[in-house]
């Protein structure tokens, strides 16, 4: 038999409220939208006085918050919507510290033996980073959040329709100035949505703000994530980040400067020209892995009409101290059109490289262009690779690869 829902065990016997309440402590969010749906109350009391709402809203947690309000606006903009209580209990937290708010709620503002911790928890499948305060008391008794109130604010009040100024969308990624953290992306996301001048000369202004290495990087990651379409700002973004190429100073920074100027001046011209290249490749030595692997992704696959420095720059960081950046370059070399007897023995000799991802790139690139010397890598790692993984796909991509691209490529 199959494993029973929640909605099947509240139908044997535990009321749908219990069983609410069971998925929103668990954080189990299909289910509480599942449970909402069939007919739970998100807004009932449970015995202790609060209810799912004020619970999610005060543990900070805004995927459990919006499957128990909805996702969708309808009827949000009603004076008792779920969606504006929830926006009146979140900005409440905005006036306090949490670590101070949760002492209070345990009783023990100024007693002595109170630990208090802070966790970061890594964001998955290119969600936010979670950042966690908890505090314990000696007795054992313990309360916590997740410091994600003001991205609840943000997201609630775009739900809602209010547009808020760009600058106190700013303002919010910076209360933390944590990149990437709930508050950082929420604030990034909508304002990437707008796609505007006025976005854009927000951004602008941010990414030369000498006082705050924080705020040139979400200028830079706005520029950054407002560069995949057509752009009225186009041409004057382009000179805009190449003079911020040649003085950024923080790596972070300077990572999205690089994936910003390649996709604006890419859609100025065409394609990147000598100019445009020569300042991506003044980075290809850039003491910051990051900087170095970003480098590799944005100067596009190298071709014969090239400037010498793009391939020597590759066969550098091919071989560069970092292995994720050694896979990057080897994938850009190796998907392109180039095929010498010098770049195959650079992916031969890569084939045992300590680093999986620069392993599997070398023997791609062998594959592809039907050199025998990979094909022992390329079964091991065939058996080893986890269904509908990231190698599984990359080999699927290889396998296609093989079948219609001959070289040498004209």
């Amino acid at each position: 038999m199959g494993e029973e829902t929640s909605v099947e065990a509240g139908a044997r016997g535990a009321s749908r409220g219990e069983v609410l309440r069971d998925a929103v402590l668990g954080r189990r969010v299909e289910e509480i939208e599942r449970l909402v749906e069939a007919g739970a109350d998100p807004g009932a009391p449970w015995d202790d006085g609060t209810d799912p709402v004020a619970w999610a809203v005060d543990h900070g947690e805004p995927d459990v918050l919006l499957a128990l309000i909805g996702r969708s606006g309808d009827d949000a903009a009603k004076p008792d919507s779920r969606h504006r209580r929830a926006l009146r209990l979140a900005l409440r937290w905005l006036d306090i510290d949490p670590e101070v708010e949760l002492r209070r709620r345990l009783g023990v503002s100024d007693a002595a033996g109170v630990t208090v911790s802070h966790r970061t928890v890594p964001g998955e499948d290119y969600g936010p980073t979670v950042l966690h305060v908890r505090v314990t008391t000696a007795d054992g008794r313990h309360a916590e959040t997740r410091k994600a109130h003001w991205a609840i604010v943000s997201d609630l009040e775009s739900r809602l329709g209010l547009r808020t100024p760009c600058e106190e969308l700013v303002a919010r990624a910076m209360h933390y100035a944590w990149p990437d953290s709930d508050d950082w992306s929420e604030s990034l996301v909508l304002l990437s949505m707008r796609e505007d001048t006025e976005t854009y000369r927000c951004a602008a202004a941010l990414v030369g703000d000498e006082s705050s290495a924080a705020r040139r990087r979400f200028g830079a990651e706005l520029l950054h994530s407002m560069s995949f379409d057509e752009r009225p700002f186009g041409a004057e973004a382009v000179e805009l980040l190449r003079g911020r190429l040649g003085v950024e100073t923080d790596p972070g920074t300077l990572d999205s400067l690089l994936g910003a100027f390649s996709e604006y001046a890419g859609r100025v011209v065409g394609d990147l020209g000598a100019d445009d290249l020569g300042a991506i490749l003044a980075h290809a030595a850039h003491p910051n892995a990051d900087v170095r692997q970003r480098v590799c992704g944005e100067i596009g696959f190298p071709r014969p009409a090239d400037p010498p420095e793009v391939l020597s720059a590759l066969v550098a960081l091919a071989s560069d101290q970092d292995g994720p950046t050694r896979g990057s370059a080897l994938y850009v070399l190796g998907v392109s059109a180039l095929d010498t007897p010098e770049l195959r023995e650079l992916f031969a000799a890569r084939l045992t490289d300590p680093c999986a991802e620069a392993a599997l790139e070398a023997a791609c690139a062998l594959t592809v262009r039907h050199d025998d010397r990979a094909r022992p890598y390329l079964t091991r790692i065939r058996l080893e690779a986890e269904y509908e993984g990231q190698v599984f796909w990359r080999l699927d991509q290889l396998d296609h690869d093989s079948r219609v691209r001959k070289y040498p490529v004209d």
